[in-house]
């Protein structure tokens, strides 16, 4: 940290795009660096205590020399390096441009005395790749990257994994237009990790509601074995046929029919759709079929899930959802045209970012027992938007409803926030709570948080819900509607809830 550090440079080298990596034992630094008008890859690795250049890699052309031969045109402009180490090589990834575009090219630095460089992949498109990241953990190494279309289209995100000799695609889709994630579409920043086990998450800024926001996405189990359904091999006759669990993933390509129903005997299993494909059924999965992953599918009929724990449905079409019980499902960034509706006992589900037309959007029935919920940044529309027909606790934030009839219900006691949301176009925009009287002794009553609104010659406030045998009084006036605090004497006027 003295005189011209470790890349040794100058004020005019104009250093940029600082990357890190370490073994354990040995730790590498690359940056760009401006050499004769061209932007250039450079690396410096620590051992035996000095900053080593390896094969020529902080001088001349550096690590990023090594791309010109593959690419069309010559090399113009290098930028955002990723290192990382695997099985002892050290792996480093950039994004390069010559005259005839953009890609990203991935080097390693063999674990020999000589540390020879060489080639693994120059990933080129019609397009703009950028925040190239490679991760390594377990037996995995990954290569994931920004896929930004040259129209005005969303940016996608892309993953591939090395093979040994090269990046390839893990499952189908992940590395073509669409990528591996399908929320978000203003990308920028990526970052990952990669665990013990070989399972990735990665983080990144992303634009897509007009403002910045963190975006997360982590893998739950590693790729063990791939089944392929298709119109002649079914989704269902692959679950009947084999012993599946966690790892295990079918990929869906093409139009497959047939209702599926997935087992105990299955749980863990993932099943994924190809760009393109439909089940042309139902899914149900059973009780005990813990940990399902549905993901990207196109289906034209319903989803119920019998009590299971640990199911996710994910960027996905379905018509109506039914949750009959269960811990810790989630459902997030899907297209639904039926109710979500949540029976029994549903504890710590996610309810996020998805977009419902329906009768009902989300629908609590009575007699459920719903705790933890959270429901966030949905999009409802259709007839209502949210029911809450059951006792149920959590929060309820930052949802848009556009629904003709009512926008929120709240027919049973909910305890928790209800913020941040956007009622719009509804004939009843906040809760239809129903009117209460005040009864005619209210000394054996007790105050509830309806707000300080009530004129102050009222001493005491009714809690809810009021006991069937309360005598009511005709000469007290209604108690105002959900939200506390509203001065409307209906919930016609209300916005935000």
């Amino acid at each position: 940290a003295s005189g011209n550090g470790i890349a040794g440079g100058t004020l005019s080298a104009d250093l940029r795009d600082l990357a890190l990596a370490s073994d354990g034992n040995r730790v590498a630094v690359a940056w760009s660096e401006m050499v004769s008008g061209v932007r250039q890859i450079y690396l410096r690795e620590l051992s035996g205590g000095a900053w080593n250049a390896l094969s020529g890699s902080a001088s001349g052309s550096g690590v990023s020399g090594i791309a010109d031969p593959d690419l069309a045109g010559s090399i113009s402009h290098n930028a955002m390096p990723s290192l990382s180490y695997f099985n002892g090589q050290l792996f480093a990834a950039w994004q390069t441009h010559s005259d005839q575009g953009a890609a990203v090219a991935v080097a390693t630095f063999a674990n020999t005395p000589a540390r020879t460089l060489a080639l693994v992949d120059t990933i080129a498109a019609p397009e703009l790749p950028a925040s190239p990241s490679l991760s390594a953990g377990g037996d995995a190494l990954r290569l994931l990257w920004v896929r930004q279309p040259l129209e005005n289209q969303p940016t996608d995100l892309y993953a591939m994994r090395y093979n040994g000799s090269h990046f390839v695609a893990e499952l189908p889709g992940e590395a073509s237009p669409g990528g591996f994630s399908r929320s978000g579409g203003i990308a920028t920043q990526l970052v990952a990790a990669t665990d013990a086990t070989g399972r990735t998450s990665v983080a990144w800024l992303d634009a897509i509601s007009g403002q910045p926001e963190i975006h997360a996405r982590g893998m739950s189990a590693t790729v063990s074995r791939t089944f392929y359904a298709n119109s002649v091999t079914g989704i269902q006759a692959i679950l009947d046929g084999n012993d599946l669990a966690a790892g295990d993933f079918i990929v869906v390509n093409g139009s497959v029919n047939g209702d599926v129903t997935i087992a105990a005997g299955d749980a863990g299993v993932a099943i994924v759709g190809a760009p393109g494909s439909r089940i042309v059924g139902s899914v149900t999965v059973a009780a005990g079929a813990n940990n399902v992953l549905l993901q990207g599918l196109d289906i034209s009929g319903t989803v119920t899930v019998q009590g299971a724990n640990g199911f996710t449905l994910t960027e996905s079409k379905a018509g109506a959802v039914t949750l009959q019980g269960g811990a810790n499902a989630q459902i997030t960034a899907n297209q639904l045209s039926g109710n979500l509706t949540l029976q029994g006992a549903v504890n710590a589900a996610l309810i996020d970012s998805n977009r419902i037309n329906a009768a009902t959007g989300l629908d609590l029935q009575a007699g459920a027992a719903v705790s933890n919920l959270t429901v966030s940044r949905n999009n409802f529309q259709g007839t209502n938007g949210i029911a809450l027909n059951a006792a149920a606790s959590g929060r309820i934030r930052d949802n848009s409803i556009s629904a003709s009839a009512t926008g929120l219900n709240i027919a049973a006691a909910f305890s928790g926030l209800i913020d941040g949301n956007r009622i719009a176009n509804a004939a009843s925009a906040c809760a239809t709570m129903p009117q209460r009287h005040w009864p005619a002794t209210p000394s054996a009553t007790t105050r509830s948080a309806f707000g300080p609104r009530w004129p102050a010659t009222v001493p005491v406030w009714v809690s809810w819900p009021v006991p069937a045998s309360t005598t009511w009084s005709a000469t007290r006036p209604a108690f105002r509607p959900w939200p506390p605090n509203s001065s409307n004497s209906t919930c016609a006027a209300a916005t935000s809830a």
